[in-house]
């Protein structure tokens, strides 16, 4: 029998509407050719319905917001340095983004295990280093994600995506990202970023930044959306 001919990670970018047309054609060329592959990508699409299904990110934001409802304010809700970006405090909050094309528009963002049955990770619960994870976010817009990861000392680590200088293009009909992460290695708390964008950016420049707590201005297009979900380590 033969091997299989194209590795997970681009088979579960093929499966997030991730790559563009070149080498979606060429993907799609060599799968017509490897029944193995096909296999693999139907698998792939069964997990990530499976896991979407398991654990759908509305009911977890509903009972978040119910929580908060009656004594949410402000002072939960910092800005992370960027004109018109507001970033929570807390995993699993909305963020607004005022006078942006996207304005009042939604964003969730989840850290699961990627390991078991797939519980949530965070806020503020402990994880262990090299934990694979997972990452869910929830919008109602098109556009482009990074999730970093970021230490006490400043160390800044891309979780999604996995390969690439640019952010990941974002489908709000497939929250779920294709990629699984490992967290980064040290015990101690660590923050888990998410970037989204309705235009594309660049990665390396908004790592530097996170890393030395510079203002992030100019590095990613105006009405980005930035959500902290804080984990602990052991």
């Amino acid at each position: 029998m033969s091997a299989r001919r194209i590795p997970d990670a681009l088979l579960e970018r093929l499966a997030a509407d991730d790559l563009d047309a070149e080498l979606r054609a060429h993907l799609e060329k060599t799968l017509a050719e490897s029944e193995l592959d096909r296999a693999r990508l139907e698998e792939l699409q069964r997990d990530s319905a499976a896991f979407l299904t398991a654990h759908p990110p509305g009911p977890l934001v509903a009972r978040f917001e119910k929580r908060e409802q009656g004594r949410r304010s402000w002072r939960t809700i910092k800005l992370l340095l960027i004109p018109g970006v507001a970033v929570a405090t807390l995993g699993l909050v909305l963020f607004l983004s005022p006078g942006s094309p996207i304005d009042q528009q939604r964003i969730q963002l989840a850290v699961y295990s990627a390991q078991g049955p797939g519980a949530v990770v965070g806020p503020l619960q402990v994880a262990s280093a090299g934990d694979a994870v997972r990452f869910v976010l929830s919008g109602r817009s098109m556009g482009y994600v990074a999730v970093f990861g970021r230490d006490p000392s400043g160390k800044v680590r891309i979780y999604a995506p996995a390969e690439g200088a640019t952010a990941r293009r974002y489908d709000p009909k497939s929250p779920l990202l294709p990629d699984i992460a490992r967290l980064a290695p040290g015990s101690g708390r660590e923050e888990i970023i998410g970037v989204f964008s309705p235009r594309p950016f660049e990665i390396g420049p908004v790592v530097e930044a996170l890393g030395q707590a510079k203002d992030l201005r100019g590095l990613v297009p105006e009405g980005s959306l930035t959500a902290v979900v804080p984990l602990r380590k052991d």
